[in-house]
């Protein structure tokens, strides 16, 4: 059974504004031709770099004119594929998380666990905290995606952690090929 629809969320205010060179039949039998299109063309960008300044679209162009929007939602024509790589990243983030917890599992000593447990729940906070300002439930804040988002002292403190799994899970083998062993001198 569906959810009943909240019809106040959906409304939304748009704005069009329709907007062109004035006097333009005047403009032409004075300009020959190509100044006239020169002129066209430079109003053309100017406005639209005014409109995309102001959070606006540009529709389309009407012979002088500019059609545009403004608080309308934008749409790409890639968003099935960006979506399936949100969601390959989202798998990605998974595996690196399950592959510390198993580390965590893995380890011999108590400092190794805590020290697995902490990456663990670091990589974990990262990613929901950056998931839930992506879809809208959390504010947004500076925490960075790891590996991800842009920032050398962010990318640099992952690596260190992912290494400091690495040397866990190389000791937790070690530990692990040489149980049952007796070591003699």
């Amino acid at each position: 059974m569906d959810a009943p629809h909240d019809r106040a969320t959906e409304r939304r205010q748009v704005t069009v504004l329709f907007c062109d060179v004035v006097d333009s039949t005047g403009l032409s039998e004075r300009c020959d031709i190509e100044e006239l299109r020169e002129i066209l063309l430079e109003f053309q960008a100017v406005s639209s770099q005014c409109i995309s300044n102001s959070g606006g679209s540009v529709v389309n162009y009407i012979g002088d004119g500019i059609r545009a929007e403004f608080g309308y939602p934008l749409t790409s024509e890639n968003e099935a594929v960006s979506a399936v790589r949100a969601g390959l990243v989202l798998l990605l983030y998974g595996l690196v998380i399950s592959r510390a917890l198993r580390v965590l599992v893995m380890s011999k000593d108590l400092f190794g666990s805590l020290i697995a447990a902490g990456v663990a729940a670091m990589l974990m906070f990262q990613v929901f905290v950056n998931v839930g300002m992506t879809i809208g439930i959390m504010p947004i804040t500076g925490v960075t995606l790891p590996l991800m988002s842009y920032g050398g002292s962010s990318v640099i403190t992952t690596l260190l952690a992912v290494g400091l799994l690495q040397s866990i899970y190389v000791q937790a083998r070690a530990s692990e090929a040489l149980k049952g062993r007796v070591l003699r001198y």
